[in-house]
C-alpha cells in the first residue's frame, strides 16, 4: 500500500562521517586564515573577529558557510559607488540609483553629442 524508502544504515554512517570530515577540513582551513595579515583580510572580505566568531561555534558546526556569506556581504557591499554623505543627510533609494545610473548615462551621452556636433558642421 504505503511505499517507505528505507535507508541504509550503512550509508547514513558513511554519508555523516563523510560531513564530519568535510567540516574538519574547513575548520582547519578556517583557523589558516589566521596567518594573513589585515589586509589580506579585508581583501576576501573578512575581518580577524568573523574568522573568531566562526571557530568559535560548535567543533560541529562547519565554519565556510557563515564565511564565505560575511564574505559575500561585505565584498557586494564595497562594490557600491563610494558617495559622501555630509551633515548627517539620508541617502535616499533615488539618490542612491543616481549614483548608479550616472556613470552609465554620461558614457551615453558622448556619442549623442557628437553626432549633433558633426550634424552642425
Amino acid at each position: 500500500m504505503f511505499y517507505r524508502a528505507m535507508t541504509n544504515p550503512f550509508t547514513l554512517l558513511v554519508s555523516g562521517a563523510r560531513r564530519q570530515l568535510r567540516v574538519f577540513k574547513n575548520r582547519r582551513q578556517a583557523a589558516r586564515l589566521y596567518d594573513l595579515s589585515d589586509a589580506q583580510l579585508e581583501d576576501i572580505g573578512l575581518t580577524r573577529g568573523d574568522v573568531r566568531r566562526a571557530l568559535g561555534r560548535s567543533l560541529l558546526a562547519d565554519p565556510a558557510p557563515l564565511l564565505s556569506a560575511r564574505a559575500e556581504e561585505r565584498l557586494s557591499v564595497s562594490s557600491l559607488p563610494a558617495r559622501r554623505v555630509t551633515s548627517g543627510a539620508a541617502l535616499t533609494v533615488s539618490d542612491l540609483m543616481s549614483s548608479v545610473i550616472s556613470p552609465f548615462s554620461q558614457s551615453s551621452a558622448a556619442p549623442s553629442q557628437t553626432s549633433e556636433s558633426s550634424l552642425a558642421a
